[in-house]
């Protein structure tokens, strides 16, 4: 080690890099995960803090600029700003697109619901409506029995053209497999 200058010392350890460190040799375990719904309250929250910080599980969120809650939490939050939040402020009903003119179909995928076409023009609404967005499938996927309120909301601007492809889809499963052999003609 002293004999050599401080490059060729160094050399094997720059050049196999990350494959010497200990921490390179663990295994990468992916972190887990939570999206969930939760409750904002921005604004002056100063004069409720003790009420908020009494109700537990909500924390104070400095990029926000508010306190966040669990879903679970709303009532207690809604009761704990009392006179200082309206009716609409509690409410997360989503409000349906103006002119959007987007032509949709929503159609069955395996058990949820599938929503495609000029999706990009109501993005916003299907976010809201707790949809993701499917790559693979080029469209938007809700829950199983979902069906109903992604239409309602959908079908709410006049200027959408949609199309209720659900009962055309053919079932899937032992259930459907059942109903063709017994619709079979005889041999």
């Amino acid at each position: 080690f002293f004999g050599r200058s401080w490059s060729t010392s160094r050399a094997p350890i720059l050049r196999k890099g990350v494959a010497l460190l200990a921490h390179a040799r663990r295994p990468i375990r992916a972190m887990p995960v939570h999206v969930g719904s939760a409750v904002l309250v921005t604004g002056d929250t100063y004069e409720k803090k003790a009420k908020l910080i009494a109700i537990g599980g909500g924390h104070w969120c400095k990029q926000l600029k508010g306190w966040i809650f669990p879903e679970d939490k709303r009532e207690q939050v809604v009761a704990a700003m009392g006179d200082d939040i309206s009716e609409e402020q509690v409410s997360h009903v989503v409000k349906p697109s103006v002119d959007a003119n987007a032509t949709l179909l929503v159609s069955r995928h395996k058990k949820a619901t599938l929503v495609t076409g000029e999706t990009i023009k109501v993005k916003t609404q299907l976010s809201l409506l707790k949809g993701s967005w499917n790559k693979a499938l080029t469209g938007w996927i809700f829950p199983a029995g979902s069906k109903d309120a992604v239409l309602e909301l959908l079908r709410q601007d006049p200027t959408n053209q949609v199309e209720d492809d659900f009962d055309d889809a053919e079932p899937v499963g032992p259930a459907a497999e059942a109903g063709a052999e017994a619709g079979a003609a005889p041999a």
